[in-house]
């Protein structure tokens, strides 16, 4: 009974690829549903990246999203050591640097229930959602200053 549930949601999947455009690489989200069904209220996330959200996919699809990145790309990680002898000083630094991770992915099946990938690819059915957003507004003469933020999740 499990697998059959876990059927269409096990073929639904996105990841981050890069592109030739204009003689310059482009990163972009690709999802994708290879089920023979559509998927519904699509959230896919990557750290430091504005969600971005489809209403609908269709069977036998993939679609190709334009990955809002930060100003670095790349994460980074550094470990350093000196060694002092009289007027000689010397360090080495070691940096190790990865690419963006793999995207998180929530989607709600043909059937109605609602699936979590995470970005190591394991996937789980989730029982709620919950989007929160914030409006903040200030209103003085001559002045009116208004913030929002983009919906944030809950689970």
């Amino acid at each position: 009974m499990r697998d059959k549930e876990r059927s269409q949601a096990s073929l639904v999947g996105a990841w981050i690829s890069v592109e030739e455009k204009d003689a310059a690489q482009e990163r972009v989200i690709r999802i994708s549903n290879a089920s023979d069904a559509p998927v519904y209220d699509v959230s896919v996330r990557i750290p430091g990246m504005r969600e971005e959200r489809l209403g609908e996919l269709p069977p036998k699809t993939t679609t190709t999203l334009e990955a809002r990145a930060p100003s670095s790309n790349k994460t980074s990680r550094a470990t350093s050591a000196a060694v002092s002898l009289f007027l000689v000083q010397a360090s080495v630094t070691r940096e190790t640097r990865t690419d963006d991770p793999p995207p998180e992915l929530e989607f709600r099946d043909g059937s109605g229930k609602l699936w979590h990938r995470s970005p190591d690819g394991k996937l789980r059915q989730m029982h709620e959602r919950t989007f929160t957003s914030v409006r903040a507004s200030v209103k003085a003469p001559f002045l009116e200053l208004t913030s929002e933020s983009e919906p944030r999740k809950s689970r």
